[in-house]
């Protein structure tokens, strides 16, 4: 849960992106998680189709990256707070700011195509089977 720290302290509004930022690494994981699970139900049976399993990949490969620059904003949050002992933080210099707004678009992301995957896998069959001849 996001707390709100303590009024009047300058570095709550980086304790509340922290929270954010760890909240986004902990939904990454636990989607890469639960897809996995969803693994042997689907692809390990084969008959699958090659796009289905592109978007499960494609899914677990954006989740990574969005996990990788979450950890590096963190870093960068932490490397703020203490070049600023003393000084009011300023959450908006660009490289945390960066990194933290690709660390939610990459989220966003692995998670389009997260639900392209269960959508094809709720369509059921017709979706899953491989592509026959056509003719």
């Amino acid at each position: 849960m996001i707390s709100s720290g303590r009024e009047g302290d300058p570095s709550s509004g980086v304790e509340i992106a922290r929270e954010i930022i760890v909240q986004l690494i902990t939904l990454s994981s636990a989607i890469i998680v639960l897809s996995g699970s969803l693994l042997s139900d689907t692809i390990l049976k084969g008959g699958v189709q090659d796009w289905v399993k592109g978007t499960l990949i494609a899914s677990w490969s954006i989740f990574a990256v969005s996990i990788l620059l979450g950890l590096l904003a963190l870093m960068s949050l932490a490397g703020l707070l203490a070049r600023r002992r003393g000084e009011q933080p300023v959450i908006y210099e660009p490289i945390p700011r960066l990194l933290a707004i690709g660390a939610v678009l990459t989220f966003l992301g692995g998670t389009a195509c997260f639900l392209v995957y269960l959508a094809a896998v709720a369509l059921g069959p017709e979706s899953l089977a491989p592509a026959g001849p056509v003719g």
